[in-house]
């Protein structure tokens, strides 16, 4: 739409799990929002009480809520609009996922490791990757299906690229080590190189 414009990269979108929606952080009057996109229309509109969101839509796993930071706070709003729940703080540029199971992955890019925090305010919040001198650990995704997630650790070359974890904190193993990013596509591993 006239005036609107896209507030970070605009690959930087998420597809709705059922894929009949998309969301987007654009810009409109100065002010960034979460638009949805119905695919089977051509209108798109902001979702209200969005504003200044910093880090890029989730989607849950039904297709019914969207997750994102705004205020330095996780955040969660039902796709339709209504209430906002605050899950807890969170780095403006947070990463994260939200898995099958109703929590939610989380990495602030620095210097903490990624936890694990249910996708409802109050639940607990648990440590589930240990980070080494000098790495950061970014970009959860959960392997559907499963009890395992991707990360990438950004670190010195014998460490750096995306690794696999357990939900219980169990032994991570470095299995792409050129990636930054990486989700599951079906039976493949589609991943980004920086």
């Amino acid at each position: 739409p006239a005036g609107v414009s896209f507030a970070t990269d605009p690959g930087q979108f998420s597809l709705s799990p059922d894929g009949r929606r998309l969301a987007l952080d654009l810009t409109a009057g100065g002010i960034t929002r979460i638009w949805v996109w119905r695919l089977d229309s051509v209108d798109l509109g902001p979702l209200a009480g969005t504003d200044g969101v910093t880090s890029w839509p989730v989607w849950s796993p039904d297709s019914q809520n969207i997750a994102f930071v705004s205020a330095n706070r996780l955040c969660r709003i039902p796709v339709i609009g209504g209430r906002i729940e605050a899950i807890e703080p969170a780095a403006p540029r947070a990463s994260f996922d939200w898995g099958e199971d109703e929590t939610i992955l989380t990495a602030d890019g620095g210097t903490e490791p990624i936890r694990r925090v249910a996708s409802s305010p109050g639940g607990r919040v648990e440590q589930i990757t240990r980070l080494n001198p000098g790495e950061r650990h970014e970009f959860p995704r959960f392997i559907p299906g499963l009890h395992r997630f991707f990360f990438f650790v950004r670190a010195d070359p014998l460490r750096e690229g995306i690794w696999e974890g357990s939900l219980d904190g169990g032994t991570a193993l470095r299995v792409l080590p050129a990636a930054v990013t990486a989700s599951m596509a079906g039976d493949f591993v589609v991943y980004s190189v920086d």
